[in-house]
């Protein structure tokens, strides 16, 4: 059974509502379900980072991987779970068999977390790996909650900055993006650090291989990331505005989030460029 942040009491001025360590969130109304660490120094002025899991949905293992990062750094960490049943698509910022849409989802999950832990609202560290960073870089897109830094980790597309392509393609205007307008200058002005392994090249199922998204992004994450890194560039230059996206490819990395993070020093890479 899941335990509720809402069920711990305020132990002294400045603290969180919530106890240190590892707690569990079963959803009662539009937020999601999710996963929390607290480290032991945290305070309500500490640093909020939320990562966004894959298709494979490890919520519970970005919660733990990071937990030490956290220890370390004094930060706050959030891990949201989107339900298959739910929300299929989240990564695609699709609505669900019920109509939940993601965004909205995903922004009531971190004002439910702020309020219930005492946390301070304030612009987040964000991160997302494979569809968590398709969802990620479409929450900055779409979404309104405040983002400082963002961190992607091997999606397998993107939304690429051009106008001439439809979202989720691109930014232009689609009934896919249900009345929200891509926000393009948002996505630029958000310092932005873009990581795929140097293996990670399988052509497998869990890869788009629409024929729009292999004619303008490529055949492989490695060529999707940088031709999206090399995009966003081209895109900044044309309106003026500093290149604040920055590509880095992992050595001998494949696709999987825990072996990223244990032998590829993933978790480090994320927290030093979150400013944690």
């Amino acid at each position: 059974m899941l335990r509720s942040v809402e069920t711990f009491t305020l132990r002294d001025s400045g603290s969180l509502l919530c106890a240190p360590g590892l707690m569990a969130h079963r959803a009662d109304g539009g937020e999601l379900d999710y996963f929390a660490y607290v480290p032991r120094n945290a305070s309500a002025a500490s640093p909020l980072f939320v990562s966004v899991h894959g298709i494979e949905r490890l919520a519970l293992q970005h919660a733990v991987r990071f937990s030490m990062h956290a220890e370390a750094g004094g930060f706050v960490v959030l891990a949201p779970l989107f339900s298959k049943a739910r929300l299929p698509r989240y990564q695609r910022a699709e609505r669900g068999p019920k109509g939940d849409s993601p965004i909205e989802a995903f922004e009531l999950t971190v004002d439910h977390f702020q309020r219930a832990s005492g946390l301070q609202p304030a612009p987040m560290g964000l991160f997302g790996y494979s569809g968590g960073a398709q969802f990620a870089m479409r929450q900055v897109l779409l979404g309104t909650l405040p983002v400082a830094r963002l961190a992607l980790a091997a999606p397998g597309w993107f939304t690429m900055p051009d106008e001439a392509l439809a979202f989720p393609y691109g930014v232009g205007a689609s009934p896919a993006s249900e009345g929200r307008e891509p926000d393009l200058a948002r996505l630029l002005a958000t310092p932005t650090l873009l990581m795929v392994g140097g293996n990670d090249t399988r052509r497998d199922g869990s890869l788009n291989r629409n024929r729009i998204v292999e004619e303008t992004q490529g055949r492989t994450r490695v060529e999707r990331a940088q031709r999206w890194h090399a995009a966003m560039g081209a895109a900044a230059d044309r309106q003026g505005v500093p290149r604040k996206a920055e590509l880095q490819v992992l050595p001998g990395a494949e696709h999987d989030f825990n072996d990223n993070m244990q032998s590829h020093g993933l978790g480090d890479i994320v927290v030093k460029w979150l400013n944690f």
